[in-house]
């Protein structure tokens, strides 16, 4: 990260914020670094295991509690 950050950004960074070239390389670093977890979220949670089973219901909550509010 630090790499990352010595090489792009303070030498990509100007007055008027960041350049196209940066903001595309960015994008692709944030694209690789998601299609590396799609394996990981496509797969079925164990339903026997209770840890799943609580961070699925707290999503759930978070989700909907959202759009009562709205």
């Amino acid at each position: 990260r630090n790499k990352i950050y010595d090489n792009l950004i303070t030498k990509n960074v100007s007055k008027d914020g960041l350049g196209t070239e940066l903001a595309h390389q960015l994008y692709v670093l944030q694209s690789l670094t998601l299609g590396l977890l799609e394996p990981k979220m496509r797969s079925r949670a164990d339903t026997q295991e209770q840890e799943s089973q609580e961070k699925i219901k707290e999503l759930r909550k978070l989700a909907f509690e959202n759009d009562n509010n709205t």
